[in-house]
């Protein structure tokens, strides 16, 4: 599990980004701004 904190430059504001690896190659992401704004993705990769 990873926790990032971000901040925007020019006033576009931070928001803090949780990311949970499910398997070795699905993670789900999700990020809430400081806007109240909330965003959920899930991430595949394939290493070949």
């Amino acid at each position: 599990m990873f926790l990032k904190l971000q901040q925007g430059l020019g006033g576009s504001g931070s928001k803090a980004v949780v990311e949970v690896e499910i398997t070795d190659s699905i993670t789900v992401e999700t990020d809430v701004g400081a806007d109240s704004q909330s965003r959920v993705g899930v991430n595949w990769k394939l290493d070949y």
